[in-house]
């Protein structure tokens, strides 16, 4: 039987209605201690397929967003998934920085990712390279944990420890609260044997504390398997489930993928209040690329698990075959969504 070398791990659940009345006093003690990740890590790898500009709100954005804080420029968290002044005056920089590839005809940056600035973001960033890293400049036996993780008036607060012998290059870790993910780098958290306690506020979610609303943070460790030749270990918290209330509006969201022995799995939810009469999927593997409708998940407030064969992409399904996957819910924004923030995820591993 084939045997996936691929380990993801979901840090802790913990969906809680909050009040005003929450103990908030050893959060404020930590508040001028901790130091919140201002520039997150592209973690993962990412296929830029479409063009973005000012305006523009998905995933697509957040990803252009990371590549550009790797690249050394500043955008604020209030700008996040979203291609505001910061992200245009970010990617002008970027377009001049690399000129030769991009501007090849002398012209003036564009602020748009159109046909060059995307195939120079992809020579960078694209799966296809991210994903061929040599896996020897990474640390064996990792293990990394996440704990304490917690809710207040201020934000969410948690415990992120590197429990191995060495250090890491880098912590990913990922948190989604009420369906919107946001990916970091906890440098505190780096060093062999260290601990680092974090607080993120709601904005960082583009969120309001609300005490009559009902928060679900998920946290992940490792969310895209940078580690998963590295005998990682994933120590986990207990988990606590409860309803989390619809979105107002279409909210598509891709709630996880997944590569097992007999294909790609992934789970689609219609997390808005009204039903759908189409929920497009583009699903691109090892470069072939394949649109699907997945009409189980039409009806709101339900999820649906679709399994597809990997020789639907012409991938062999041998073991030992590399695959990377990325998944895009509404690849062409034909529907208006209330949150536009949960709508790709990438997985490579090898079968």
């Amino acid at each position: 039987m084939k045997k996936l070398i691929l380990k993801l791990a979901i840090g802790g659940i913990l969906l809680l209605p909050l009040s005003a009345s929450a103990d908030i006093s050893s959060v404020q003690t930590l508040q001028s201690a901790v130091v919140v990740p201002s520039v997150v890590s592209p973690l993962s790898c990412f296929n830029f397929t479409r063009t973005l500009k000012m305006g523009s709100t998905s995933y697509d954005v957040r990803a252009l967003q990371f590549a550009l804080q790797k690249e050394g420029f500043t955008i604020s968290v209030s700008e996040y998934g979203t291609f505001g002044l910061e992200t245009q005056t970010a990617l002008n920089a970027f377009q001049q920085k690399y000129s030769a590839d991009i501007l090849t005809d002398g012209s003036l940056p564009t602020g748009m990712v159109g046909v060059r600035t995307r195939a120079k973001l992809n020579s960078i960033y694209g799966c296809s390279v991210v994903s061929t890293a040599p896996a020897s400049n990474l640390p064996t036996n990792v293990s990394m944990s996440v704990k304490n993780v917690s809710l207040d008036s201020n934000g969410i607060t948690a415990v992120f420890c590197n429990n191995s012998t060495s250090a890491l290059p880098v912590f990913p870790a990922r948190l989604r609260v009420n369906g919107i993910v946001r990916d970091f780098n906890i440098v505190g958290a780096i060093g062999a044997g260290t601990c680092d306690t974090d607080l993120f506020p709601y904005s960082t979610w583009g969120l309001t504390y609300d005490p009559g609303v009902t928060y679900g943070v998920v946290s992940a460790l490792d969310p895209n398997g940078m580690y998963k030749k590295s005998s990682l270990l994933y120590p986990l918290s207990a988990t606590t489930t409860l309803s989390v209330p619809a979105i107002a509006g279409a909210h598509l969201s891709i709630r996880g993928i997944t590569l097992k022995s007999n294909g790609l799995q992934g789970t689609f939810c219609n997390l808005g209040d009204t039903d759908l009469t189409t929920y497009p999927v583009r699903v691109t593997m090892n470069g072939a690329i394949k649109d699907f409708d997945i009409s189980s998940a039409y009806v709101h407030g339900k999820c649906s698990s679709m399994t597809w064969s990997y020789d639907v992409w012409g991938v062999s399904s041998t073991t030992g075959t590399f695959i990377n996957a990325t998944v895009n819910v509404d690849p062409n924004n034909a529907i208006k969504e209330s949150n536009e923030f949960d709508n790709s995820a990438t997985i490579s591993g090898t079968l």
